[in-house]
């Protein structure tokens, strides 16, 4: 019998944490957070379980098995191999590793989808991708906060990078650009996808689970908030530890408090009809 598998797919700063914990809500849904920044670049400290990560039942699990000269493919393996040890084979597993598809010349890299391209293929998995995506305004606005964030000393080389590409003007055609490509992906390899958005998804949780139990062809179990969620999220939004935010889910509404998004907005106008269409349109299920 093949394992479901729902994988994430979108751009980083899109609400993908706050997803996987939502699914993590459902009966015979865990999720597992970025997976493939866990084995690319470093496991945090905690998982959500509460757990610190040499003591989650799952990843340390994996982390006694693990070895650092493991290839993508081969991490995967182990977690699934941990996953079907520890798991009936009608439990779900979430991969909230999302895609990072921003290379000029784009070749066939893991980094690019993030580990999708090791699961496309596998015949023991019945893959279901779930397309998040995030009004560009918003998204952009959350990157500029984070960019304040960590501001620190510069060289005026460095200055003049971050203007531009930090810009609010190139991160909308990054944003159009990661989502062309994420599409083109999808429709390439003819995956089953379901588009969701973080507006929809953070001012209507409960109608959000209720698509994603159509897509995935199992029943909806009533949401009541984030803290039951059954998820082991080893990397992902810090918001997977605070205990105060995962009793409701709110929208983030900071970006109509600005202006930076006003002149791209009206000059990107091809943009903002694939913003409303991508965003606020009809759903797409393939």
């Amino acid at each position: 019998m093949k394992r479901k598998v729902i994988y994430i797919a979108g751009l980083y700063h899109t609400g993908s944490t706050l997803l996987d914990l939502l699914l993590g809500n459902l009966p015979n849904v865990i999720g597992l957070g970025e997976i493939f920044k866990c084995f690319h670049d470093k496991f945090e400290e905690q998982c959500s379980c509460g757990k610190t990560i040499e003591n989650c039942p799952f990843w340390g699990e994996v982390l006694s098995k693990y070895d650092s000269s493991f290839s993508v493919d081969e991490s995967y393996e182990l977690v699934l191999e941990t996953f079907n040890d520890q798991y009936s084979t009608d439990k779900i597993l979430v991969d909230s590793s999302k895609c990072h598809p921003f290379k000029i010349f784009q070749k066939k890299d893991d980094r690019g989808m993030q580990g999708l391209n090791s699961l496309i293929d596998r015949p023991d998995i019945d893959l279901y991708v779930l397309h998040l995506v995030r009004d560009v305004r918003s998204w952009s606005n959350s990157l500029n906060l984070r960019d304040k964030r960590y501001r620190s000393d510069h060289t005026p080389l460095e200055n003049i990078y971050m203007f531009i590409f930090r810009s609010t003007f190139f991160r909308f055609i990054q944003w159009y650009v990661g989502h062309k490509r994420i599409l083109q992906f999808i429709n390439k390899n003819k995956l089953k996808s379901l588009r969701i958005s973080y507006e929809s998804l953070s001012i209507n949780p409960a109608d959000t689970l209720k698509d994603c139990c159509n897509f995935l062809k199992i029943e909806y179990d009533e949401f009541s908030d984030l803290s039951n969620s059954k998820s082991h999220i080893a990397v992902g939004n810090p918001m997977k530890l605070r205990s105060k935010d995962l009793g409701k889910v709110t929208y983030d509404m900071r970006w109509l408090e600005t202006l930076s998004h006003i002149l791209p907005s009206i000059i990107l106008l091809p943009i903002m009809k694939f913003n409303q269409k991508l965003t606020y349109g009809r759903k797409d299920i393939k």
